[in-house]
């Protein structure tokens, strides 16, 4: 699934997957390892993840800008709904 920009950017077998079920010809599959809703996770994980996915819709190694301002907005949400008590 090759979009109109050649790359060299290899995928994972994971980010094909993601990137199927992004543009639609894949259902989204079952976590390996389901969380449950009172699962700490680090911002190392949120950053891997944000990271791999960004690679997976635009088929770029180098998404650090884009995920800088990702991270940036779900930490500014995060706070918002930290300070009004919303879960």
């Amino acid at each position: 699934m090759q979009g109109p920009h050649p790359t060299s950017l290899i995928l994972t077998p994971q980010q094909r997957r993601r990137r199927s079920v992004y543009f639609n010809v894949a259902s989204p599959a079952l976590a390996d390892h389901p969380r449950n809703s009172t699962t700490v996770v680090t911002a190392h994980e949120i950053e891997s993840w944000v990271t791999r996915e960004l690679q997976a819709v635009t088929l770029e190694e180098d998404v650090k800008l884009i995920c800088q301002v990702v991270l940036a907005t779900i930490s500014t949400l995060a706070a918002t709904l930290c300070d009004t008590g919303t879960r």
